[in-house]
Formats: C-alpha cells, sequence, structure tokens
C-alpha cells in the first residue's frame, strides 16, 4: 500500500509540475496570443524601420579637412559669459523681497 501511494504522489507531482509548465508558456488565454502577435509585428516593423534609418547614416561620410580649414578655425565666438551669482541666502529665515533679496528681520520684533 505504501508503495502505491508514494507512485501516487509522484504521478501528482508530476501533473502538477506540467500544468505549471503549461500556464506559464501558453500566458493564460489565446486572446493574449493574438495580442501578443499584434505586438511582435508593430515590434518587427519598427525594427526593420530603425535598420533601414541605421544603413543610411552608415553610408554618411564627414570630410574632416573641413575642420582643419581657415575659414573654420578663425571662427570668433560671440557669446557672452554668465556672471556668477551667490547661491542661497545671508539670513535663511528673513522675508524674502520682490527682487530676490533677503530683507532683514528688525531686532525690535
Amino acid at each position: 500500500m505504501s508503495s502505491l501511494k508514494n507512485i501516487l504522489v509522484i504521478i501528482i507531482c508530476i501533473a502538477c509540475a506540467g500544468f505549471a509548465y503549461y500556464m506559464t508558456r501558453s500566458d493564460g488565454s489565446s486572446a493574449d496570443m493574438s495580442a501578443n502577435s499584434a505586438i511582435r509585428a508593430e515590434l518587427i516593423q519598427k525594427t526593420q524601420s530603425f535598420i533601414e534609418r541605421s544603413n543610411k547614416l552608415q553610408q554618411i561620410t564627414i570630410d574632416q579637412a573641413f575642420f582643419m580649414d581657415a575659414t573654420f578655425t578663425s571662427l570668433r565666438s560671440f557669446s557672452t559669459p554668465v556672471p556668477n551669482q551667490a547661491l542661497g541666502r545671508n539670513d535663511l529665515f528673513g522675508e524674502q523681497s520682490a527682487i530676490g533679496e533677503t530683507v532683514p528681520q528688525d531686532p525690535q520684533e
């Protein structure tokens, strides 16, 4: 009787493992399968588009002599430097004015 019980337990464990494997591989329903195929089709289309763009970009060559030309190297920068500004406030607990400066507190209050 005990060997029959052991065999029955082993068969039930194998059946449960098979059922769990089937459920994880089939994603539960056929509606999900059609949704997955639509997602796969969209993914394939986007991948093909990416590959086409990548091939076009790989065909582009840049002549590096352009960067060594005197016309390019003589360019001047017309940018204006950004002045350094103090960070934070002098009085952390003071009131803030409209222009961003701290209004000192009156010690009489």
